[in-house]
């Protein structure tokens, strides 16, 4: 059976690859959203469309990481409140 310290370490290895993940992908949108942007107000691109989607995705894709911060920052306050 393995040890709990070997669990713990385990969980957190997935918790921070997993958010890592989800912040580069986060990036990874906001970039394509700005490339969209910039193409569009060049005259590069006339599919104002795929833009305006990659735009609302990216906006969603950050307004959902916002959300899940201020979870994780309203728990975390709640576990330093917390009295032993």
């Amino acid at each position: 059976m393995p040890s709990f310290s070997a669990y713990f370490l385990a969980i957190e290895n997935n918790f921070e690859t997993f958010f890592k993940q989800k912040l580069d992908n986060l990036n990874s949108e906001q970039l394509k959203s700005e490339v969209n942007i910039s193409e569009i107000s060049t005259g590069k691109s006339e599919n104002l469309q795929k833009a305006i989607l990659q735009i609302d995705k990216a906006e969603m894709e950050l307004k959902f990481a916002l959300e899940v911060r201020n979870k994780l920052l309203d728990s975390y306050k709640q576990v330093i409140q917390t009295q032993i």
